[in-house]
């Protein structure tokens, strides 16, 4: 059976999602589950949670193996310390385990040596692209598919996919219900058009014809089987239950003076952009201001990442004083909208999608275990910065807001939507306001008439490329009915295909040169190499840096002694070495296919910037 679940940010939905895979475990129909996220963020918050529950789940006496699967794990110490050897009574106390406890969120060693054995275990968490390569013409994709099936697959934050991983996920779910296996899908903001085609896919995989869904209550638990299908409207948590204020303010300066108002007031408060470079420029601009934020974004090396996340956790988080909240700000990207838990008192945040909204708005007030009368504000207020949707005089509209935002969010037509729709409703009302405010936005594209002219040609290119997406995974996902022979043209024993589209990144690491040698710009905390370097990776999309310019002779020398400890499969990625301490470093990149070199800045406050004004 198939269950999609819909209800606002934290209302408990991964309870839920447990509580049913609990039964249908105790009913024999699975034996164990994964949990499918979006990111390796995520995947590491719900690694944590499996660990603290996972005993809960099965018999006494029973030591059922926990597995973390994404391409860092090796980076999460709660997971590298876990692991033993098969053959010994306990994780080695060396790792940080309790004496005795063999089930300490244990896995044998020989399944945490490779992701592709992930689904062997009882329980696992892991990102989405650890099932898609179950789909994808890739190497042991049967054994990935085999395991699966035996697994409740629960899939957290389905709204958070684009066209291409929206459909890898129906033909993930048409497999898994072709092989026996449940699943469980979680989202707060689902279209309905795409609850439909979920259902349907796992209907195919079934073998019977897709069910047709007519319910547009919220909350709605769906469910689908071979006998019926049956939606369920729920009601949520009483203390979930409320209406936000939300107030629209023009570009400029609004929305820094709101903050700085809020921090001083002693408010904990979020301010989230659109792209990296906007949030560094906010950041820079509250310590004009005398404010010392918190800053979040995708160009910090994997380490530094680790700290600011730790940081922000430990003074937002659920046990956080009000004394290490008090006049916090935090600056971020998309990562605050779903990766972590965290509370604040007051949220700015750049016109985005509405789903992406209503996920920001979550973590706005989102503990309630803090009394009304332990916070500096009355009320909260979520101030979105929007122009007005009434005057759409050119193309450049969704720009105003950010000229680098509007390449993010390409269907300026939806964005469009969302601000009138936000605009109009003044509020953004928990549950019963949710699934109306969606689906005025994600209309059906007959009704893109309704768009503004200047903004058709954006709209219409956005159509396109979601269309584009989705014909290329049909074209590279396998086909449960043709079987092995069908799928052969496919086929090669070295074929790689991606689970996600997007533009090509370029993984630099970072280093440092000490006396005679060159060390990671982070280190690890048991020292070892190997980590230390993992740690030190910062991702940037190839439209901005492609590589590092060949070294001195000297220098040369240095990189090759560093990079001899490197497994051969990283020996290609290139070394930035920068040059200053920990809060300014400078270094260069080559910066397209030319040669062309640039000089980039890197500091642990504002991580990498590529920005020669910056630098000099």
């Amino acid at each position: 059976m198939l269950a999609i679940i819909e209800d606002v940010t934290g209302s408990g939905k991964t309870e839920a999602a447990l509580l049913l895979a609990a039964r249908l475990m105790a009913d024999d129909r699975a034996g164990g589950i994964f949990f499918a996220l979006p990111t390796m963020a995520t995947a590491n918050a719900m690694f944590d949670r499996l660990t603290a529950c996972r005993e809960r789940l099965f018999d006494e006496g029973e030591q059922p193996s926990l597995i973390l699967a994404h391409g860092r794990r090796d980076l999460n110490a709660a997971f590298t310390n876990s692991i033993w050897q098969v053959g010994t009574d306990a994780p080695s106390q060396a790792r940080g385990e309790r004496s005795g406890d063999a089930s300490a969120s244990a896995c044998a060693a020989w399944l945490a040596d490779d992701r592709r054995r992930a689904f062997l275990a009882h329980m696992g968490a892991g990102t989405i692209d650890q099932a898609f390569l179950g789909v994808l013409p890739s190497k042991h994709q049967a054994l990935r598919l085999w395991g699966l099936a035996d697994r409740v697959l629960v899939v957290d934050e389905a709204h958070a996919f684009d066209a291409y991983m929206r459909r890898e996920l129906e033909r993930l779910l048409e497999f898994h219900a072709a092989l026996g296996g449940s699943a469980i899908v979680l989202s707060a903001t689902l279209p309905r058009g795409q609850r439909s085609a979920l259902a349907g896919a796992f209907a195919r995989g079934l073998g019977t014809a897709a069910p047709t869904l007519h319910s547009s209550g919220y909350p709605l638990t769906t469910l689908v089987s071979a006998g019926a299908a049956v939606e369920e409207t729920l009601t949520t948590r009483p203390d979930r239950v409320r209406s936000l204020p939300v107030r629209v303010v023009p570009p400029g300066e609004t929305a820094l003076t709101h903050v700085v108002t809020m921090a001083n007031d002693g408010a904990a408060v979020a301010w989230i952009r659109n792209s990296v470079d906007d949030a560094i420029e906010a950041a820079e601009a509250l310590r004009a201001h005398r404010l010392t934020p918190l800053l979040l974004h995708a160009r910090f090396a994997m380490g530094d990442r680790l700290q600011i996340e730790d940081e922000v956790r430990r003074r937002l988080g659920k046990s956080a004083s009000l004394e290490q909240r008090r006049g916090l700000v935090v600056v971020g990207t998309q990562i605050l909208e779903s990766s972590l838990d965290y509370d604040v008192d007051a949220m700015v945040s750049d016109l985005a999608p509405i789903d992406l909204i209503i996920q920001r708005a979550g973590r706005l007030w989102r503990h309630d275990e803090r009394t009304r009368e332990g916070r500096p504000v009355a009320t909260p207020e979520l101030v979105v910065v929007a122009a007005d949707w009434r005057q759409v005089i050119d193309a450049g509209w969704y720009a105003q807001v950010s000229r680098r935002g509007a390449g993010v969010y390409k269907h300026h037509g939806i964005v469009w939507r969302s601000a009138k729709a936000l605009a109009e409703a003044a509020s953004i009302d928990t549950p019963g306001g949710v699934r109306a405010l969606v689906e005025r936005v994600y209309a059906p594209a007959e009704d893109d008439a309704g768009i503004p002219a200047p903004l058709q040609h954006a709209a219409n290119m956005a159509d396109g490329e979601r269309g584009a997406q989705r014909g290329i995974a049909d074209g590279n996902l396998l086909e449960f009915a043709a079987g092995y022979g069908g799928n052969l043209a496919l086929w090669t024993s070295d074929t790689i295909t991606p689970t996600r589209l997007g533009d090509p990144v370029a993984v630099f690491r970072l280093g440092r040169i000490e006396g005679d040698r060159i060390v990671p710009w982070c280190v690890a905390e048991d020292g070892d190499a190997r980590r230390s370097w993992a740690l030190s990776e910062v991702s940037l999309s190839q439209r901005k840096a492609v590589d590092v310019p060949p070294p001195d002779a000297a220098t040369a020398a240095m990189v090759l002694a560093a990079k001899a400890s490197w497994p051969e499969w990283e020996q290609a990625q290139p070394l930035l070495l920068l040059d200053g301490d920990r809060e300014r470093a400078t270094g260069q990149v080559i910066v397209d296919k030319i040669g062309s070199v640039q000089p980039v800045v890197y500091g642990v406050r504002l991580g990498l910037r590529i920005n020669p004004v910056s630098v000099s």
